[in-house]
């Protein structure tokens, strides 16, 4: 085998992209952000004292409706 598909792993678990996926034509993104929550992002092998306990950031984004 050549390659293991998406079983790799990155050095910091936050850094995973995530998308918002949406279709409408009424709506429109105003602004995007990733949220890791309000204080500081601790790295591996101390990330579960985050306080946004995931191994992705959120994405928020803002729509306006047309």
């Amino acid at each position: 085998m050549t390659s293991t598909g998406w079983s790799w792993t990155i050095p910091e678990p936050q850094d995973r992209i995530d998308y918002i996926f949406y279709r409408s034509p009424l709506l429109f993104p105003i602004q995007s952000y990733t949220y890791q929550g309000h204080a500081t992002v601790y790295p591996k092998p101390f990330h579960w004292k985050n306080d946004y306990p995931s191994d992705h950031f959120a994405v928020i984004t803002t729509f306006r409706l047309m």
